[in-house]
């Protein structure tokens, strides 16, 4: 074997073990991102649900600004849906939203 081989066969090597590790580093950090994502989504469906209870109790039933808020999150909370729904793993995959 001739020494540029060896040095060829070297620097494949290296560049193979770097893009693997790369590739590792990077599905490790999107699982992650995948699973903030779903906490996301479900700390914004208790909110809402919380945020029902609230406007449905005697003291604030009717009241117009809680009336918006909870609008307000039932659209946020839809948007954080179709997010999860777009670009969450496995797109054939159902979450409990």
């Amino acid at each position: 074997m001739s020494l540029f081989s060896i040095i060829i066969t070297i620097v494949l090597a290296l560049l193979f073990g770097g893009l693997s590790w790369i590739a590792v580093f990077l599905i490790r950090k999107l699982l992650n991102v995948s699973e903030n994502i779903y906490k996301l989504q479900n700390d914004s469906r208790e909110y809402l649900e919380h945020l029902e209870r609230v406007y449905n109790m005697e003291l604030f039933y009717g009241n117009e600004i809680l009336l918006e808020l909870l609008e307000h999150s039932r659209e946020y909370h839809e948007d954080i849906a179709d997010f999860v729904e777009k670009y969450g793993e496995g797109s054939n995959e159902k979450r409990e939203t």
